[in-house]
């Protein structure tokens, strides 16, 4: 075998072996932009249950609201008659 013979071989070597890497890497991106995917749409779904469980709270935290607001009211409306029925027990 001469050098030319021998220097064509390494080359057709060197090219199958370029070629296996190609395919590896075009195998690893193709995986990639699969995984890529499967993660945009876990976020959209995780997005989807955040938003609603972000109405949930707030929807609870306006009942809480109100319902502090009421109990602050009948408070104070207790007391008032707690006052005027001692003002009318003091005459």
């Amino acid at each position: 075998m001469n050098n030319e013979e021998k220097i064509l071989e390494l080359l057709n070597q060197v090219q199958s072996q370029i070629s296996s890497l190609e395919k590896k890497v075009d195998d690893n991106h193709v995986e990639v932009l699969n995984e890529l995917q499967e993660i945009k749409e876990q976020i959209h779904e995780l997005d989807t249950k955040n938003a609603a469980n972000h109405i949930a709270t707030k929807t609870k935290l306006d009942k809480i609201s109100d319902d502090l607001d009421f109990l602050t009211h009948k408070e104070f409306q207790t007391e008032k008659e707690i006052f005027n029925l001692k003002k009318k027990i003091a005459k």
